[in-house]
């Protein structure tokens, strides 16, 4: 199982991309960058015409394919790669790999975990990469978020044969910490010493010390932040040729760019921003005549149509994209107090330094200046670009910052392409005329070199980590899913559920321990048809609230402090077993308008502070529809009239606020208000 799934994971993410094959001699940096692009664009059509005509794993006939066809262009001999001779290069890239390890190490390479940890990752990221394994889908109501990372990883669940162990596909994750490598090292080749430097240092304090674990969690905002570099860069490599006139260069340079742009539009929504860019540029090499109108049509098509294959599926399932975003605002504005563009100044300004934001605004107005050149035009683009992204941010997403890592990306795209202003006005070249130099290899070759280490180190992280050994490893960290505590108490309590027990709660989350997958109810606070369908028929029954929430309204006469098991990292566990079966429905039933009879306490009932009055008689536990609340009308009161003790009510008519208490049934039908018994409660007339 770990095998397949490294040996698929590697495949997908590297090598399948070489079926499209180039032509020349390209720098191994190119080669290297432009083969991942192609292969996570191919990777992702296999996933959708898979969810189509429901496929099967394809990832060794694929490799076959691929082999055979490596095989037969290697005869041609029509594209090789120049590697560099060793000794800069090496030296370069053993300092850097030591600079980034130890900036990683500083960071939150401690922190890193086997599988997905966090709420996004767990409950909506690997749960659509689990259902793309089986060739299903089942968005969100109301929200397209793209499929890219869901889709890489549904590939290595199919090629695991499950998507039990989580490992592997949660290691693909280490494809974007290499692309921020391989950007580093494209533009090395092309002699932008200073925009390499500066990318560098930009990577180092952004995403290998500040972000090391969000880049590796599940989430997909840095995914995303990455792919819109590599799709920026990629049109500078771009221009960077056409500024030279090296008119097959910049066509391998801007087919890249279109993988990569089409990429990011399926990572996350605001990946489609580098469709401008693209076209800007598009146009630029169309009027210089680096591209024929219809080439450059085809280019820009071929850019949007992972976006459009993935509207094919969700508009198959939901009509409606855009329909959480009024609900995004309403929490950027709960959560800033009403003022979710200070939230987002504050967010955006936190996300670096101060001196590199200093750099970086200076850098990117330097296009100004530059505004005859096309790569001027593309960083005042990405300017104006960062600008409008600040305020989308601030009215949509402003409740957390990594929501608003994209808008700092804009801001850093504009910055490289005006430092390569600065930098090929001081030190002009025509850099690579004759073609980089080095030792030429054949390319298919080099990719076949390539398989053979993919299946090596699938050999070797599947004698590290054996598939018994990964299962238990993978669950001992689900139980965490819920917090340390809580879920080592619900570890030690699992006979509680019996063998027909169910949990109900809100919390997703619970569904992905070990065990639980099908032993869930998942029920919004106010389905009581859900609740009851959870409860019926079952001996045991948990419930899971949110600390301080009353989650569910019709249970609570069942979440009473006898029954609570545990009451820890942010979440109260109950057993309402007993009751559940002995008194399965009593509440429910006066829902349906069979009142209930309470019985005061005398004792009790003064020592709440009712009026004597009323703890010589009886009350009816009464539901009220319009606001799901509940009350206890007092039966034949003073001077007869009818008084009633209201739930989250103010003071009235000599009636006793009660907050939140009123309902409180223990085991044996007891009342509580607080923790003073007032009476007991029995079907009225019964």
């Amino acid at each position: 199982m770990i095998f397949s799934g490294v040996l698929a994971g590697l495949f997908f993410c590297f090598l399948v991309g070489g079926v499209v094959g180039g032509r020349g001699n390209v720098s191994l940096s190119e080669f290297l960058i432009s083969t991942m692009a192609k292969s996570l664009f191919v990777s992702w059509f296999v996933v959708y015409f898979s969810y189509w005509l429901a496929l099967p794993d394809l990832v060794f006939p694929l490799m076959a394919l691929c082999v055979g066809l490596w095989l037969f262009q290697a005869r041609k001999g029509l594209w090789s790669v120049t590697v560099p001779f060793p000794l800069v290069p090496l030296a370069l890239l053993a300092i850097v790999v030591a600079i980034l390890v130890y900036l990683f190490q500083g960071g939150a390479g401690s922190d890193y975990r086997l599988i997905f940890m966090t709420w996004d990752a767990v409950a909506s990221w690997n749960r659509w990469a689990i259902e793309l394994s089986a060739n299903e889908y089942k968005p969100m109501a109301g929200s397209s978020y793209p499929l890219l990372l869901p889709a890489l990883w549904s590939l290595v669940y199919k090629a695991q044969g499950s998507p039990e162990l989580w490992m592997v596909a949660k290691g693909v994750l280490f494809i974007f910490p290499a692309l921020l490598f391989l950007i580093f090292f494209l533009l090395v080749s092309v002699q932008f010493y200073l925009v390499a430097a500066f990318f560098l240092v930009f990577s180092g304090v952004f995403f290998f010390s500040g972000n090391a674990f969000a880049m590796l969690q599940g989430n997909v905002d840095i995914p995303l932040a990455v792919m819109l570099l590599a799709g920026g860069t990629s049109l500078l490599y771009s221009l960077h040729w056409l500024e030279h006139g090296r008119v097959e260069a910049l066509r391998r340079g801007l087919l890249m760019s279109v993988f990569f742009v089409g990429l990011a539009a399926i990572t996350k929504q605001q990946g489609g921003v580098m469709f401008a860019p693209l076209a800007l540029t598009i146009m630029i090499a169309w009027r210089r005549g680096g591209v024929s109108l219809g080439a450059g049509a085809a280019l820009l098509f071929v850019a949007v149509l992972p976006l459009l294959s993935f509207l094919t599926i969700f508009f198959s399932i939901d009509g409606n994209p855009f329909g959480n975003l009024g609900g995004l605002a309403a929490i950027s504005a709960a959560s800033s107090g009403g003022e979710p563009f200070r939230a987002a100044l504050e967010f955006v300004l936190a996300m670096m330094p101060a001196y590199l934001w200093v750099v970086v605004l200076g850098l990117s107005f330097l296009n100004l200046f530059f505004f005859r050149s096309p790569v001027g035009w593309l960083g005042i683009l990405f300017l104006v670009l960062a600008i409008a992204a600040f305020f989308f941010y601030g009215k949509c997403c402003s409740y957390e910052a990594r929501n608003g890592w994209w808008v700092l990306m804009m801001f850093v795209l504009s910055a490289l392409f005006g430092l390569s202003q600065v930098e090929s006005r001081l030190f002009w070249r025509k850099v690579g005329l004759e073609g980089p130099s080095g030792m030429r290899v054949n390319a298919f070759y080099l990719l076949i070199s390539m398989l053979g280490l993919a299946a090596g180190a699938a050999g070797w992280v599947s004698a590290a980590y054996p598939d018994d050994r990964a299962r238990r490893e993978q669950a001992e960290m689900q139980w965490l899913l819920v917090g340390h505590s809580m879920g080592g108490v619900l570890r030690e309590n699992i006979g509680l559920l019996g063998s027909d027990g169910v949990i109900v709660s809100e919390v997703n989350l619970f569904e992905w321990l070990p065990g639980m997958r099908d032993r869930l109810q998942l029920c919004q606070g106010r389905d009581v048809a859900c609740i009851e369908k959870g409860r019926s028929g079952r001996r045991h029954v948990l419930v899971v609230i949110q600390q301080g929430v009353l989650e569910y309204p019709s249970l609570a006469g069942l979440l009473v402090p006898e029954a609570l098991v545990a009451d820890a990292d942010g979440y109260q566990l109950y057993d309402i077993s007993e009751l559940s079966v002995e008194k399965p429905s009593m509440l429910l039933r006066a829902r349906e308008g069979l009142p209930l009879r309470l019985d005061f306490d005398a004792v009790g009932c003064a020592a709440v502070g009712f009026p004597s009055e009323w703890c010589k008689g009886s009350g009816a536990l009464q539901y009220f529809p319009a606001d799901n609340s509940w009350a206890f009308r007092q039966i034949g009161g003073p001077d007869g009239a009818a008084e009633a003790i209201y739930r989250n009510a103010p003071d009235r008519a000599g009636a006793v606020s009660v907050a939140g208490a009123v309902g409180v049934l223990d085991r044996e039908g007891n009342v509580f208000i607080g923790l003073t018994r007032i009476g007991r409660v029995s079907v009225a007339g019964g």
